[in-house]
């Protein structure tokens, strides 16, 4: 009578031989145990293999086990038994059920080859989707630092994304200080690129653009809001607290802020305001953002001009 252990295995090696064990031209045949065993004209690695079901009794199992930890003392228990249930029975105390097809290092390699190539695939498919989640336009991801003379900010941001896991850590962002094209900006979407390439979960947004985005889905806010504070690395550019005229306005700035340098989570900032108003922030209304700024950021000042112009 076959057991229903032997029905199963039956079954797994005649599906399996429906994928491998297949005779190409040129295959070849070598006896073993009295089974011709095909193997393959390249690899010449066998492309079938004899089946068989154990049958070794309880005792003998014990018996064997006691054999091999003698002989190896230095194994645990538990070693010992997976290493016997492992080995192959001898032929009177197993069940030959004939032959199955299995991979020879030919078809290992071209499948270690496509799993190697779908992973591939599924991170190049990830990047993309973070990507388009960090910014507004495409055109923006193709930027990258050997496209760019070095000045203060590209050399500033190069060593900060090096050191990212560090950074992340610490919690510590950066402040990029300087005039309208001195180069803030094109070096921190190289940096968010860098980053972008190797996974971690960059948002790229301007001031404007966050707070208008805020205002205007009032029912939507919190996750909005939440993006921002939770990502791996939020980037705000152009930052001009000079033209944040309402106290709402300015809340949406500080919440988000806020609540990064509380939870130790980095933030790069581009500004047109000076290195001084960060480290010496005036009594005003903008005094809690400066502050919460200069605590978690490093702060760097490039003054030099034209830095668009230098790279035409």
């Amino acid at each position: 009578m076959v057991s229903m252990y032997e029905e199963v295995m039956r079954k797994i090696a005649a599906k399996q031989s429906l994928n491998y064990g297949i005779y190409n031209e040129g295959d070849y045949y070598e006896e073993i145990d009295g089974y011709k065993i095909l193997h393959c004209k390249e690899c010449h690695k066998k492309k079938q293999q004899i089946m068989f079901i154990g049958k070794r009794t309880y005792e003998e199992t014990l018996k064997a086990e006691e054999e091999y930890a003698l002989q190896h003392p230095t194994l645990t228990a538990d070693e010992v038994h997976k290493i016997i249930m492992s080995t192959m029975p001898p032929k009177h105390q197993r069940t030959d059920l004939g032959l199955v097809g299995v991979p020879c290092q030919c078809q290992l390699d071209y499948i270690e080859g496509r799993k190697k190539q779908e992973k591939s695939d599924e991170r190049r498919a990830r990047i993309k989707e973070n990507a388009a989640k960090c910014y507004l336009s495409d055109a923006l991801f193709r930027e990258n630092y050997s496209a760019f003379k070095p000045n203060k900010f590209i050399e500033a941001t190069k060593q900060y994304a090096k050191k990212w896991s560090e950074m992340k850590e610490n919690g510590k962002g950066l402040v990029l200080c300087g005039q309208a094209g001195a180069g803030k900006t094109i070096a921190a979407i190289c940096m968010a690129n860098d980053l972008l390439n190797r996974e971690v979960g960059v948002r790229f947004k301007v001031q404007q653009e966050i707070i208008y985005e805020a205002q205007a889905d009032v029912n939507n806010r919190k996750n909005y809001l939440d993006e921002l504070v939770y990502c791996g690395l939020l980037i705000i550019d152009d930052l001009n607290l000079q033209v944040v005229t309402t106290d709402s306005a300015r809340e949406i700035l500080f919440y988000i802020i806020d609540a990064r340098t509380k939870l130790r989570k980095p933030i790069v900032i581009t500004t047109n305001h000076s290195a001084l108003a960060f480290k010496n922030a005036a009594e005003d209304a903008n005094k809690r953002i400066f502050e919460r700024l200069n605590n978690s950021c490093y702060v760097i000042e490039n003054n030099k001009h034209n830095y668009r112009k230098d790279n035409e």
